[in-house]
């Protein structure tokens, strides 16, 4: 037999110390069963064994030797009660890619050896009692690892500088730790490769300043719980796939930058408990955080807080200035305003003061309403035109029977004379002259026709 597959099944009870026996076996696979008790340690007889998963069960004990195992590829031992020291030995391991020892109460160090594999891509080792220092990476340069997950044990010490060393990295999680020292935004830039970056809960890293760049790539950071101090960069605007970003209970001050609005795939945002000040940013993804993303921030104002910008305790805008006791002057506005009432003005003098600017612009807007209005089905006559009508023309017109057929109706008008009105009367450009329409009713108002003129428009008719 080369493979045992019961995953997924109702199995129970020991694991079989017979298991040591099947020499050819290279393939086990017993995860989400039902098992019990402890690993059995005839599998250290297996030198074919290259894969190995005994995940969510309920074992206990240490882990064997598997010295023999040197093919071994996958080991998944996560999910279970197992306890005591991981074992020390690990440089056999040629081949290993893949360790999960996840949730489990292993104690003791981190072995350095398995930080020095080479061909490993996986170390998961969350949620287990392991303490004393990270290992630093022997071959950081040349490792191929993709995820580190150190996160929920009781490690202390600096974080090792080798771990920013491994490029290829894409996962690095090392939160919920006794960690200190420094950490720097520029050692976490070599990481290009970087997805999700997890530093929360670090509990001492009271010295260190968000300040460098980032990887653009990164998608989940989690600096939250730290000792955090200075402003949150502006180049965290430039994470252009950042999806969350926590840099709660820190000691961060300052402005929330703008440019974290610029993040399109932000979908969740918690700033809280810092000693933030000023605006919130709005727009965009910013619009669709609730308060609880910024509470415990005194400085805040703005949406979605119930705090007003304009209350007193808040700094005003840069661009205003308060006098004492006094209403403050917004001169953004009241500027531009000079400028655009001095422009007026000296459009405007000359045409109420100088006679010849007036007929100036008269001249200019008749040309320009000659034009427009016949391409309207209107047609423009200016004052030139009225003057040629004699007045006993006019009077000529005013006593001519209306009720005459529509002919003599148009020959009656043809000098531009008589009686019109705006609502009654069409100018028709083919003809050139005003048609009144007979049975209109303004026609029999004594008010004569009137001219009007005025400094700015041209004479129109009534």
């Amino acid at each position: 037999m080369q493979t045992l597959l019961l995953t997924d099944t109702n199995f129970s009870g020991k694991l079989p110390s017979s298991l040591g026996n099947l020499g050819n076996l290279s393939r086990i696979e017993l995860s989400r069963c039902n098992f019990s008790g402890t690993i059995p340690r005839s599998l250290e007889n297996l030198a074919q064994l290259n894969y190995l998963d005994f995940s969510s069960n309920n074992l206990i004990g240490p882990i064997p030797s598997l010295g023999l195992s040197k093919s071994l590829v996958h080991l998944d031992l996560s999910y279970n009660q197992l306890a005591g020291d991981i074992p020390a030995q690990w440089g056999s391991f040629q081949k290993l890619e893949y360790v999960d020892l996840r949730h489990n109460s292993f104690n003791g160090s981190i072995p350095p050896s398995l930080f020095s594999i080479p061909t490993l891509q996986k170390i998961q080792l969350s949620f287990n009692q392991l303490k004393g220092p990270a290992p630093e990476f022997s071959n950081a340069s040349s490792s191929i690892l993709d995820t580190l997950d150190l996160s929920s044990n009781h490690l202390e010490g600096p974080v090792p500088r080798s771990i920013f060393e491994v490029q290829t990295l894409k996962v690095l999680v090392l939160s919920s730790n006794r960690f200190n020292g420094t950490v720097q935004l520029n050692w976490i830039q070599a990481l290009q490769n970087l997805t999700t970056l997890d530093l929360s809960y670090i509990l001492d890293l009271s010295n260190n300043t968000l300040t460098g760049t980032i990887p653009s790539c990164l998608m989940d950071l989690n600096f939250s719980h730290n000792g955090f101090t200075g402003q949150i960069p502006a180049v965290f605007g430039n994470i252009s796939q950042l999806e969350s970003l926590d840099l709660s209970d820190n000691k961060l001050s300052g402005e929330i930058p703008q440019e974290l609005t610029e993040l399109t795939f932000l979908s969740f945002v918690n700033l809280s408990n810092n000693n933030l000040l000023g605006k919130i940013p709005t727009g965009r993804q910013f619009l669709t955080f609730d308060n609880t993303s910024y509470q415990g921030n005194p400085g805040l104002c703005g949406s979605p807080l119930m705090k007003s910008c304009s209350d007193s305790n808040t700094p005003p805008p840069s661009g205003r200035k308060q006098g004492s006791g006094q209403q403050s002057l917004d001169w953004e506005f009241i500027i531009p305003g000079i400028g655009f009432g001095a422009a007026a003005a000296t459009v405007m003098a000359p045409l109420i003061f100088s006679k010849k600017a007036t007929r100036w612009c008269d001249d200019h807007i008749d040309r320009i309403l000659m034009v427009l209005l016949p391409l309207c089905g209107f047609r423009y006559y200016t004052s030139n035109d009225w003057r040629r009508v004699q007045p006993e023309d006019m009077t000529e017109e005013y006593n001519t029977d209306l009720d005459d057929d529509d002919e003599e109706e148009e020959e009656s008008y043809d000098e531009f004379g008589g009686r019109y009105c705006v609502y009654c009367t069409k100018l028709d450009m083919t003809r050139k002259m005003a048609i009144h329409d007979p049975k209109c009713s303004c026609h029999h108002l004594s008010r004569p026709v009137s001219t009007f003129s005025s400094p700015f428009s041209s004479t129109t008719t009534l």
